[in-house]
């Protein structure tokens, strides 16, 4: 290949960049805030130069404000990924997607489409490795996995029934004690919300 071409490809590098990073951006925090995977979704450099052009074409206009251009391109990006990525999993696209009669879960995370984060999820989970019986509000859920591991707090370990005979752990007050437990090893998990949560419709 001759040397001049190389040249030009190097010339063109930063504009190459320019059209690329800010959706990149936008795309790695949008992912990081909803749990998604970045580096094994398809078309990521694809969608980074699509989102690259909208961000640039927004900048441009807000340029004429005489606003450094770098700096537009910048704050769009990162507030941009982060704003749709707290949109993702906000009551307003429920919403949105219960208006046009959707019902499919947008989340590869099934568990965090019907954990209630503000009112709390409480769960009832009967075990198929042992005779327990496991209740608690959930704390936290594993991350990019088809079927996390869940945190529970203020729980409750029953053996064979849920009668008070039958509680042999319970979690102390103002104490720190949670419990992992795996969906696998479950046979059912019951799920019970507050009456003023809106996951209840």
């Amino acid at each position: 290949m001759p040397e001049n071409i190389y040249d030009s490809i190097i010339k063109l590098l930063p504009e190459i960049s320019m059209y690329f990073i800010p959706g990149a951006v936008f795309l790695t925090l949008f992912n990081f805030i909803v749990s998604k995977d970045v580096l094994d979704k398809q078309y990521f450099v694809f969608k980074s130069i699509v989102i690259s052009y909208i961000i640039i074409g927004i900048a441009d206009f807000i340029i004429s404000l005489c606003v450094p251009y770098l700096v537009i391109v910048g704050i769009i990006s990162i507030v941009g990924g982060y704003f749709c990525g707290k949109l993702y999993h906000s009551s307003v696209l429920e919403w949105l997607l219960g208006l046009f009669r959707i019902n499919k879960t947008v989340n590869d995370n099934f568990w965090e489409d019907i954990n209630d984060f503000n009112k709390g999820t409480f769960i009832t989970a009967y075990s198929k490795v042992d005779d327990k019986i496991y209740q608690g509000s959930i704390f936290k859920i594993e991350n990019k996995q088809r079927n996390p591991y869940i945190m529970i707090y203020d729980y409750e370990v029953y053996e064979g029934s849920k009668k008070e005979e039958n509680l042999i752990e319970k979690s102390e007050f103002g104490k720190i004690e949670n419990i992992v437990l795996n969906p696998d090893d479950m046979k059912s998990i019951y799920v019970t919300y507050s009456d003023d949560s809106k996951k209840i419709k």
